[in-house]
């Protein structure tokens, strides 16, 4: 199954403190970087964000969410690469960010 990357977008947009961010895919659910412009209510985004996954197969969904200062940018255009899918090897989980 896969989850669209809206689903989790949403849930990170909709938080006026999350300025940016990074989602990874892990094996049970997603890490989550955020760049933040004021105080972050952490457990509340890892809730929203967990709500979403259960559509994905996955029945008890681990989100981690992490402020950090900045999103590391592709030195060749600048641009955050906002989702970064399991690398194939590890992608045994029945959910894929796509």
């Amino acid at each position: 199954m896969t989850v669209h990357p809206h689903v989790i977008r949403s849930a990170l947009s909709g938080d006026g403190a999350v300025h940016e961010y990074q989602v990874r895919q892990t094996k049970r659910g997603v890490d989550v970087d955020c760049v933040t412009g004021s105080r972050l209510a952490t457990a509340v985004l890892a809730a929203r964000l967990a709500d979403g996954l259960p559509q994905a197969g996955l029945t008890q969904p681990e989100v981690n969410i992490t402020i950090v200062e900045a999103i590391p940018r592709d030195p060749n255009t600048g641009k955050v690469r906002r989702f970064l899918p399991l690398k194939p090897a590890l992608n045994t989980q029945p959910f894929m960010i796509t």
